[in-house]
């Protein structure tokens, strides 16, 4: 806080607030005064410091109130939204992870996806919205949602931050600053498992220690920990503590993963050579079922042929029927998933685990899929999906999807796509049939059902 003398603009007082706001200056002459406060949070939303005009009284005891714009005001004057608007406002500066200073003409990017409704139709759509820095490194960025999370990446000639994961309540505005590191200052990893345009892992010099608690901030053991778009993991031990080393700089999503907690994420900002510090609370706990045999066996093809058709008129997923193969005239039954929205069909650049079902011939068609939420060190934006043949689970996810000639359906399954009854494709795990939905996967699935065998009619 600072009060400056109207009459003499070199008599000044000056004092910080507590906790709960309060302040106290003693001592101030009689006077008229000017008073205001600073505070970097000012400078991050755009907004001048107010000043406020204050007569003080001999012996009398001035009580004065100061307050910034609300959310609301700040998100209107700034995008020129109306009050209906529900969306949020993300205001922040980028800055150099090392020297510190302000970045000019970088750009921040945010992703999400969005379900697009129309006569007919129903599908994702990915949307993407820049936003420019200002000469002081400050930005804003409007139509922001507030129902799901939002991936946010600040990145510029020669230099980037990490993506970061952020959630916005309705009508917000979300102040957050961040990093980037030169490209010089880290060096590109290869990663032989990720799609060709998938972007390489990173290792610097920046260090990482830090606690994970319990929400009864007791240390928490054998908890995962990892840093995305990097190479660095580790595991806490007894008491809780963990390093990274070998980090590149920048802002970055640090998360942890512990049995019986939900994934816990949190922003971190590295800088070369140096070591933060940080600690993470697991407080939202998830029930955790006991061991389970499940036996199973295949179900009669007919009655799930008929749940094929009965969704293919939900207006979720994409269905690919025998019409359709036979419209295509694919020569392997990977041909038929190119051109699917979030889908992506491409070689794979190196050996990887593979599930092999017998959609294609080669060394490797890797099969991924647009990621909606967190971000994968391997894959980056992308996902593996899971994959049914007839119902049965062939490939959870974790593992990659590599299509190859042979596998489960038969050695000349790859070369007869004729064999196939129909597919469905859905990209979003919340899409998939709550049948064949996994609780463990991330990403969404693929069905494929083979042709029901003819029956022997009596007497031939």
């Amino acid at each position: 806080m600072q009060l400056v003398s109207r009459a003499h603009p070199t008599l000044t007082y000056a004092a910080r607030s507590d906790s709960a706001g309060d302040f106290r200056i003693p001592g101030v002459e009689q006077g008229e005064y000017l008073i205001g406060f600073q505070h970097p949070a000012m400078d991050s939303l755009g907004l001048s410091p107010p000043q406020l005009p204050l007569t003080v009284l001999a012996d009398h005891p001035q009580r004065t109130a100061l307050a910034i714009p609300s959310a609301r005001t700040v998100r209107a004057a700034i995008c020129h939204s109306s009050p209906r608007d529900s969306s949020a406002l993300l205001v922040g500066s980028i800055r150099d992870a090392d020297t510190d200073a302000p970045v000019s003409g970088a750009t921040l990017v945010a992703f999400w996806n969005e379900i697009v409704i129309g006569p007919g139709v129903l599908r994702t759509q990915r949307r993407e919205t820049p936003a420019k820095t200002n000469a002081a490194g400050w930005f804003a960025l409007c139509g922001i949602p507030y129902d799901a999370p939002v991936l946010v990446r600040a990145e510029s000639p020669g230099r980037a931050s990490g993506y970061l994961e952020l959630n916005f309540p309705p009508m917000g505005v979300v102040q957050r600053d961040v990093a980037m590191a030169s490209d010089s200052a880290a060096i590109a990893v290869a990663d032989t498992a990720a799609p060709g345009d998938a972007e390489p892992l990173r290792r610097g010099t920046a260090r990482l220690s830090g606690t994970v608690l319990t929400a009864d901030r007791r240390p928490a053991a054998g908890v995962d920990i990892a840093v995305w778009g990097t190479t660095a993991s580790t595991v806490t031990g007894d008491d809780g503590r963990f390093g990274l080393a070998d980090l590149p700089a920048g802002t970055r999503m640090l998360e942890a993963r512990a049995l019986g907690f939900a994934p816990s994420r949190q922003v971190i900002t590295l800088a070369s050579h140096r070591t933060a510090t940080t600690s993470i609370v697991l407080s939202e706990r998830v029930p955790v079922l006991g061991a389970v045999t499940i036996y199973g066996r295949k179900n009669d093809l007919p009655s799930q042929l008929l749940g094929f058709l009965q969704r293919s008129h939900s207006g979720v997923g994409t269905f690919i029927t025998m019409a359709d193969i036979a419209k295509r005239r694919p020569y392997w039954i990977s041909d038929v998933l190119h051109g699917i929205p979030s889908v992506h069909v491409g070689l794979s650049r190196g050996p990887v685990p593979s599930v092999h079902v017998g959609l294609s011939r080669g060394p490797g068609t890797l099969v991924t899929m647009s990621r909606t939420v967190g971000f994968d060190p391997e894959l980056g934006m992308r996902c593996r999906p899971v994959v049914y043949l007839d119902g049965i689970e062939w490939s959870s996810g974790s593992e990659a999807f590599q299509l190859s000639d042979g596998g489960p359906l038969g050695p000349n399954f790859a070369s007869m796509p004729d064999e196939v009854f129909g597919i469905e494709v859905y990209p979003r795990a919340s899409d998939v049939p709550v049948r064949y939905r996994d609780p463990r996967a991330h990403c969404g699935a693929i069905l494929i059902w083979s042709k029901p065998p003819l029956k022997k009619q009596p007497g031939k």
